[in-house]
């Protein structure tokens, strides 16, 4: 612990951000210090300006600067396929990738509960009113606790929509032993099995 209340809640707020551990955390408070108030300057100018100057697609809640309208939404050669991610970087390393050539939705809200499913009605239907133009629906969630619980929403919503709807395939990595692997990875492997 630092001696300084506002260094103490700067980590504490950073520890909230993903990826920021508490060591990361303290690291950047060092850096802060190694540093000229110049550079410091600039970073808080950039982040203000991300604020300030970005918004989320309309459509699939891609990030964007606001003068600009969304490349992947309006490219007219992509398939009629959705891809729906829980966040961004995910579908950025899917597009680094080239492997998917459809359409995305960023469903960024976390529903554990039927309190939270009532909150985020209008974000739901949003996405539900988005899917109806596409042919095919693929659920790219982690199969987290937290996942599945929205898997579970969101398949139980789209079927009543009567759109075709999949799931990624869960397994074993490539070069894992399958002595290494939980039970519930090897469940979905066998259970997701490549058929010829």
């Amino acid at each position: 612990m630092f001696e300084s209340e506002d260094i103490n809640n700067l980590i504490q707020k950073l520890k909230k951000i993903p990826g920021f551990s508490k060591k990361s955390s303290e690291k950047f408070v060092y850096w802060i210090f190694d540093n000229e108030q110049i550079s410091v300057n600039l970073l808080v100018n950039d982040i203000k300006k991300i604020k300030e100057n970005t918004k989320f697609c309309n459509n699939c809640t891609n990030i964007l600067d606001k003068k600009l309208e969304c490349k992947i939404c309006n490219d007219e050669t992509r398939k009629n396929t959705l891809l729906v991610l829980e966040n961004l970087s995910i579908l950025d390393k899917i597009e680094k990738s080239g492997f998917y050539f459809g359409r995305y939705f960023i469903f960024n809200k976390q529903i554990e509960s039927e309190y939270d499913y009532k909150n985020n009605l209008a974000y739901i239907n949003d996405f539900l009113n988005y899917a109806k133009g596409f042919e095919e629906i693929i659920l790219g969630i982690s199969p987290t606790l937290k996942g599945e619980i929205l898997i579970n929403i969101l398949k139980k919503a789209l079927k009543n929509l009567k759109l075709k709807v999949s799931q990624i395939a869960i397994g074993v990595p490539l070069g894992a032993s399958v002595d290494y692997i939980d039970e519930t990875t090897l469940k979905f492997s066998i259970k997701n099995r490549q058929k010829d």
